[in-house]
C-alpha cells in the first residue's frame, strides 16, 4: 500500500516554488525550469522531464544555482512516476551527487516506493531503511512503517517485519486492519495461536479482510484441537466467498474426523471435493470416513486411488480395502488388496497383519501352495505373533492340500510330536505323492510313498487306495506275487460295493494271468464281469481275458460263450474275439464255424491286426485237413499280402509240406529254399534243412544241398558265445545309458556280424543311443533303414520315433505321414493308438480340424486308451469347436476333459473355460471360473501363470484397474515361468502407460476447474 505519488509531488512543489521566488537565487524572465514546474503540477511526466533536461542543457546554471540540484532531482522524479528505465539510475545519481540536498530524504522515499511497486522487496527495504522518518508527514512515515514490513515479510524476516506491524496495529492509521493481519499470520506460523487469533480478529472487521480472516481461524482452531469451536465458527462464516468457503469445508471436515464423527467428515470431505480429484492424504481420508460411517462402496473407491502410492497411506488404504472386500465376500479382490499391503513396510503392524489374512483368504480359496509359502513367510517373520498357533494349524492344512507333496512330507516328518490330525495329514500326503509319481511313470518311488501312507492308517479310505495303487504298480513292475497281496488287503478293507473292491478284482485277474495261473484268473475275472456291467471301462477287456482263462484252462465250450458274447456286446476288440473264436472252433473240430469266424474278421476288419493271424489260420486249417490245394491258394495269398507278417517263414514251411505230400517236389524245394536264404537264423531252418534234403534227394539233386547247409552254418555258427558275449555287452552301456560307449560297441558288433540274427536289434539300439545322445541326424538314418526293411516290431518302433523327432521338428506333415504309415503296420493296439494320438495331434497343427477330430473320436472311442491320450482327445476336440468359434461345444469338451484327469491337459482345459466365458464377455464368471483353478492344477505353473494374466484381463475389463495392476504385480513377484512374468511385466508396462497418457489429458480440464 502506498500513497500517491501526486501527493508527494505537491508537497515538494510548495516546496520548490518559495524557493524560485528569492530574488538572490533565481534569474530573471521565463525558464525552462518553471516550465517543468507547471508540467509537473498537471503530472504531465514525460514533458516535464524533458522541459527540466533542456533546463539544464540550454541553460547551463552554475553550479550554486540550487534549481540544477532540483531539476537532477525533478528529472528523478519524472522516471519514476513514467517507470522508465533509467528511473533508478537518475535518482541514485543525484543521491550520489547531493546527498546532503533537503530532497534527498525523499528521493529515497520515492525510490523505495519505486522498487517496492516492482515487488523488488530487497531493494526496497534499502531504500526505505535510509529514508528520515522526521522528514515525511505522519501519512508517510505510516507507509514507510507498512511497505518495510511488507517487504520484511515478503522476504520472511517475521521477527522485524512483526515489529513494525505491531507498530503500526496499535495507532489509528489506514495500515491498523492490514498490520494486525499479517502479524496475526505471522504469529500464526510462529504458533502463537491466541496472539494470532486476537489480531486477526480485529483484521477481520474490515471488509477487506473479512473473507481472508476465517480460514486462517479455522487453522488456528484446528491446531489447537479446538474441534467444536471450529465447526461452529465455520457454520456461522459458511455464506462466505466460495473460495474460502471450500476451504472452510475442508478444516470442518478434518475436524469431524479428527473427533471420529465419520459421516460428517465424509460430507464435507465430498463438498470440499465437488468434481476434483482430491490427493493422496485427503482421498485417503474420505475414504477411511466413508469407511467408518457404512458407505463402502464409495470408501473403496477412493481407497482405490490411494492404495497404489508407495507409501504408508497406500499401505493403509490396501489393508482397509481388503477389509471392505472382505465384508463383501469379495475374496479374490481382498486378497489382492491385503497382497499389495503386506508387500509395502512403512507399518510393521499393518504388514503383519495384511500378510496373514493374506495367507488365510489363499487357503480358504483352495491356493494351497499360495498359502503355504505365505504362512512360512509369517511365521518366520513374526516368531511372536498372537496368530502364531493358528498360522501353524493352517500351514499344516496347506502343506497337505497342496501339490509340493515333497515339501509337505518333508516338514511333516521334522515335527517331533504327531498328532491323529497331523499323522492322518502325513497318511493323506504321501499317498497324493505317490498317485502323482506313479502318474508320472515312477512306480518305484510311488510304491515307496504308498508304503508310507500305510504306516498311519487313520483313514480307512486312503488305506484302501494306498493298497490298491501299491498293488498296481507292482502289475506295472511284473511283480506279480507282490501285487497279489496288495490286491488281497482291498479286498479285506474295501466294502464288496466299492469301485476300488470291483477293480481289485480286475487287477488280480491279470496278475493271475499273467503268473499263468489261469484257473484262479478265471475266477476273478468271472466275479469282475458278473458285477461290472458293459459300461464299466473295463468290461470287455476283462470278458475277453476270462475267455483267454478259459482256452488257456482248455476249457473250450466256455471260452467259446465268452469270446461269443464279447461278439453281440460289441466289443471294441471285437476282432480280437472273432480270431480266438475261429481259434476254439478249430479246437472243437467246428472248422466250419471257424472258417467263418475268421472270414468275418478279414471282411470286417481289413486293417486288423489280427488279420494276417486269422488268414494264417485259415490256410493250416485247410493244411491240417489235408486240403493241401485250397491250403496252398491260402498260404501264397498269405505271403503275397503280409510279406512282414512273422508268420511268413511258417507259411514257407507249410507251402513246402504242401507241395511235398501233392508230390510237387520242385515248388517244395523253392518253399524251402526261400526259407533258407531269407530266414537262416529262424528256429524252424534246421527242420527246413532235413526236407529240402529230402526233396533233392527224391528229384536227384543231392550236390545242391552243401550249398544251403553252408548258408545255414554261416547264420548259424557252431559257436555263438563271442557274438552274444559282444552283443550283451554293448546292450548293458545302453541301458546304464552310457550313450557314447554303446555308440562304439553296437557300431563295431554291426560291422563285424552284419548278418546275424541280432543285427537288426543292434541297429535299433544304435538309433535310440544317437536319438538319446541328441545325434537326431545319425538316428535318422538308422531308423530309416529299419522302418524300411526291419523285422515288423522293430519297423513300428521306429516310425514312432521318426514321427516324434519330425513332430518336434515342426515338420508336421512328414509327421503325419510316419504316424499313418504306423496305423496301417501297427502290431498291436497299444501301436495303433499311439498312431492316432500322434495323427490326431499333427492334424491339429496343420489346421487340418476335421482330420483331428475323426481321431480325437478314434481315441475317445476306444477303452483301452490310456487316460492321458483321452484328456489330450477331448482337450483338442475342445481347442478345434474353439477355433470354429463354437463356443458352446468348446466348453462342454473342455469341461470333460476336466473331469477326466487332473493333468496337464485338463490345466489347460480349466483355463480355455475360462477364457471361452472372457472372449463372451463374461468377465464375472471368468474370474470365479479361474480363481477355482489353485484347488485342482497348482502344480502346472505355466498354466497357473496364464490363469492369472487372464484375472488380470478380466479386472481390466471389469474397470478394476488396481486389482488388475496388483494381480500382475503379484505374478511378477511370484511367478517361476519366465515367460509368465516377462508377459506379466509387459502388459503392466503397457497399462501404467495408458494410465500417464490419461493422466496428461486430464491435467488441462483439472487445471480448468481449478481457475473455476
Amino acid at each position: 500500500m502506498r500513497l500517491p505519488l501526486v501527493f508527494a509531488f505537491v508537497l515538494l512543489l510548495c516546496a520548490g516554488s518559495l524557493q524560485a521566488q528569492h530574488p538572490a537565487l533565481r534569474p530573471q524572465g521565463p525558464s525552462q525550469f518553471e516550465k517543468g514546474l507547471e508540467l509537473m503540477e498537471k503530472q504531465q511526466w514525460a514533458a516535464a522531464r524533458r522541459a527540466f533536461s533542456r533546463f539544464l542543457e540550454t541553460e547551463q546554471p552554475e553550479a550554486n544555482d540550487l534549481r540544477r540540484a532540483e531539476a537532477a532531482y525533478y528529472i528523478a522524479y519524472s522516471a519514476i512516476n513514467l517507470s522508465n528505465d533509467d528511473a533508478e539510475a537518475l535518482t541514485e545519481n543525484f543521491l550520489l551527487e547531493y546527498p546532503y540536498h533537503p530532497k534527498a530524504q525523499l528521493a529515497y522515499y520515492e525510490l523505495a516506493r519505486f522498487y517496492y511497486s516492482n515487488k523488488n522487496y530487497n531493494r526496497a527495504a534499502t531504500y526505505y531503511e535510509r529514508v528520515n522518518p522526521a522528514a515525511l508527514t505522519p501519512a508517510q512515515r505510516d507507509e514507510v512503517d507498512f511497505n518495510l514490513a511488507y517487504t520484511y515479510f515478503s522476504n520472511k524476516d517475521f521477527d522485524k517485519a512483526l515489529e513494525r506491524f505491531n507498530k503500526l496495529k496499535r495507532s489509528n492509521n489506514r495500515y491498523s486492519y492490514a498490520a494486525s493481519y499479517y502479524a496475526g499470520y505471522i504469529y500464526f506460523t510462529k504458533g502463537e495461536y491466541d496472539q494470532a487469533a486476537y489480531d486477526l480478529q480485529r483484521a477481520e472487521q474490515n471488509e477487506a479482510f473479512a473473507a481472508q480472516v476465517p480460514p486462517l481461524m479455522a487453522n488456528i482452531y484446528y491446531r489447537q484441537g479446538l474441534y467444536d469451536k471450529l465447526i461452529s465458527y465455520a457454520e456461522q462464516k459458511g455464506g462466505s466467498r466460495k473460495t474460502s468457503g471450500s476451504e472452510l469445508e475442508l478444516l470442518t471436515a478434518e475436524a469431524y474426523f479428527k473427533k471420529e464423527e465419520y459421516a460428517k467428515a465424509a460430507t464435507y470431505f465430498k463438498q470440499y471435493a465437488g468434481s476434483k480429484k482430491l490427493d493422496g492424504p485427503l482421498a485417503y481420508r474420505l475414504g477411511f470416513s466413508q469407511y467408518k460411517s457404512g458407505q463402502p462402496k464409495e470408501a473403496i473407491e477412493n481407497f482405490k486411488g490411494v492404495a497404489n502410492q508407495q507409501d504408508s497411506l497406500g499401505q493403509y488404504a490396501a489393508y482397509y480395502l481388503g477389509q471392505l472386500y472382505l465384508d463383501q465376500n469379495n475374496d479374490p479382490f481382498a486378497q489382492t488388496a491385503f497382497q499389495r499391503a503386506s508387500s509395502l513396510n512403512f507399518d510393521p503392524k499393518i504388514k503383519e497383519e495384511s500378510l496373514f489374512k493374506l495367507a488365510k483368504l489363499q487357503f480358504k480359496q483352495q491356493n494351497y501352495d499360495a498359502a503355504a509359502l505365505a504362512l512360512r513367510q509369517f511365521i518366520e517373520q513374526y516368531p511372536k505373533t498372537g496368530y502364531r498357533q493358528e498360522a501353524t494349524e493352517l500351514l499344516s492344512e496347506a502343506l497337505l492340500k497342496n501339490q509340493n507333496y515333497e515339501q509337505a512330507i518333508a516338514y511333516i516328518e521334522q515335527l517331533e510330536n504327531k498328532n491323529p490330525r497331523i499323522r492322518k495329514a502325513y497318511q493323506e500326503v504321501t499317498f497324493l505323492h505317490g498317485a502323482e509319481l506313479f502318474n508320472t511313470g515312477k512306480f518305484f518311488n510311488a510304491v515307496q510313498n504308498f508304503e508310507k501312507s500305510l504306516k498311519f492308517p487313520e483313514d480307512q479310505e486312503t488305506t484302501v487306495k494306498a493298497n490298491f495303487w501299491s498293488a498296481e504298480a507292482y502289475s506295472i513292475g511284473q511283480k506279480w506275487d507282490e501285487s497279489k497281496n496288495f490286491y488281497a488287503a482291498v479286498f479285506r478293507q474295501a466294502s464288496p460295493d466299492s469301485d476300488l473292491h470291483l477293480r481289485s478284482r480286475y487287477g488280480i485277474g491279470y496278475a493271475y494271468y499273467n503268473s499263468k495261473q489261469y484257473d484262479r484268473s478265471q475266477v476273478h475275472f468271472k466275479e469282475f464281469v458278473d458285477r461290472a456291467g458293459a459300461k464299466n471301462p473295463f468290461y470287455h477287456d476283462a470278458l475277453l481275458r476270462l475267455g483267454d482263462s478259459y482256452y488257456a484252462t482248455k476249457n473250450y465250450n466256455a471260452a467259446l460263450d465268452a469270446y461269443q458274447r464279447a461278439q453281440k456286446e460289441n466289443t471294441p476288440e471285437k476282432d480280437y474275439a472273432l480270431f480266438q473264436t475261429g481259434l476254439v472252433n478249430g479246437l472243437l473240430d467246428k472248422n466250419a464255424e471257424a472258417m467263418q469266424a475268421w472270414n468275418t474278421l478279414t471282411r470286417d476288419f481289413p486293417n486288423s491286426q489280427y488279420v494276417d493271424d486269422a488268414q494264417f489260420n485259415k490256410a493250416e486249417l485247410q493244411f491240417s485237413q489235408g486240403r493241401y490245394t485250397e491250403a496252398l491258394q491260402l498260404f501264397n495269398q498269405f505271403v503275397q499280402q503280409h510279406a512282414n507278417s512273422p508268420f511268413v517263414p511258417y507259411a514257407y514251411r507249410s507251402i513246402g509240406l504242401s507241395h511235398y505230400n501233392l508230390k510237387n517236389y520242385e515248388a517244395a524245394a523253392n518253399a524251402y529254399i526261400r526259407i533258407l536264404e531269407n530266414y537262416p537264423s529262424h528256429t524252424i531252418a534246421n527242420g527246413v534243412l532235413m526236407g529240402l534234403q529230402e526233396v533233392l534227394n527224391l528229384q536227384g539233386r543231392p550236390e545242391e544241398f552243401n550249398r544251403y547247409l553252408a548258408l545255414y552254418r554261416k547264420a548259424n555258427p557252431a559257436d555263438q558265445a563271442l557274438e552274444t558275449v559282444e552283443f550283451e555287452s554293448a546292450k548293458n552301456m545302453y541301458f546304464s545309458q552310457k550313450y557314447p560307449q554303446a555308440i562304439e560297441q553296437l557300431q563295431a558288433y554291426l560291422k563285424t556280424y552284419p548278418s546275424s540274427s541280432n543285427a537288426p536289434e543292434a541297429r535299433f539300439y544304435l538309433a535310440e543311443a544317437f536319438y538319446r545322445s541328441n545325434r537326431t541326424q545319425e538316428a535318422l538314418a538308422q531308423y530309416q533303414t529299419l522302418a524300411k526293411s526291419g523285422p515288423a516290431n522293430l519297423q513300428t518302433r521306429s516310425l514312432e520315433r521318426l514321427a516324434e523327432i519330425s513332430y518336434r521338428s515342426g515338420d508336421y506333415l512328414t509327421a503325419t505321414r510316419n504316424y499313418r504309415r504306423l496305423e496301417r503296420l501297427a502290431g498291436n493296439r497299444r501301436q495303433q493308438i499311439d498312431a492316432w494320438a500322434g495323427l490326431m495331434d499333427t492334424y491339429y497343427r496343420r489346421q487340418q480340424y476335421d482330420s483331428t477330430m475323426y481321431y480325437a473320436n478314434q481315441l475317445t472311442n476306444q477303452s483301452g486308451a490310456a487316460a492321458n491320450l483321452m484328456s489330450k482327445a477331448l482337450l483338442l476336440k475342445g481347442k478345434v469347436a474353439l477355433a470354429r468359434k463354437n463356443y458352446s461345444e468348446a466348453t462342454t469338451f473342455l469341461r470333460q476333459t476336466v473331469d477326466l484327469a487332473k493333468d496337464e491337459n485338463a490345466a489347460e482345459a480349466y483355463y480355455l473355460i475360462a477364457y471361452v466365458q472372457h472372449l463372451q464377455e463374461q468377465y464375472k464368471e471368468s474370474v470365479e471360473t479361474l480363481f477355482g483353478y489353485n484347488a485342482q492344477f497348482s502344480a502346472f505353473k505355466f498354466w497357473l501363470g496364464k490363469s492369472f494374466i487372464l484375472i488380470a484381463e478380466n479386472y481390466l475389463k471389469m474397470g478394476e484397474i488396481f486389482q488388475a495392476k496388483e494381480t500382475l504385480r503379484s505374478i511378477i513377484e511370484n511367478a517361476t515361468e519366465p515367460a509368465i512374468v516377462e508377459e506379466a511385466k509387459k502388459r503392466l508396462n503397457e497399462i501404467q502407460q495408458q494410465e500417464a497418457t490419461q493422466q496428461q489429458q486430464q491435467a488441462p480440464a483439472n487445471s480448468q476447474l481449478d481457475q473455476n
